[in-house]
């Protein structure tokens, strides 16, 4: 297993959540804490990232993910947790699989309020 850079991820982190990118930062920042968990900068930069990372998730649809991210798990009835199980197992970490953020275009509508 090759040994993680946790000042290169770190790095990656940063230009990541500079260009908006901040699921992408947030899993830099996971991997620099995992090999510095000592490092406080590290864990500020997670903690500091998490809530939106768990929206990126979910505005891709993938709600479950977005919930553990946070912490909070969808209760065990739920229809949406159901489809979930039926799905295979992904790493949400997994940064091939993300994708560009939805850009909405704005209307070019006057409205009087």
């Amino acid at each position: 297993m090759a040994q993680v850079d946790a000042r290169r991820e770190y790095r990656e982190g940063q230009k990541a959540e500079r260009e908006g990118r901040d699921l992408e930062a947030w899993m830099h920042y996971l991997r620099a804490r995992g090999a510095e968990p000592s490092n406080e900068t590290y864990s500020r930069a997670v903690a500091n990232l998490r809530v939106a990372a768990a929206q990126a998730l979910a505005a891709t649809g993938r709600e479950a993910d977005a919930r553990n991210v946070v912490g909070m798990d969808p209760p065990e009835d739920s229809p949406r947790n159901q489809a979930d199980s039926d799905e295979e197992e992904q790493d949400p970490r997994d940064i091939r699989r993300l994708r560009e953020p939805v850009q909405l275009q704005p209307q070019r509508v006057i409205s009087n309020f």
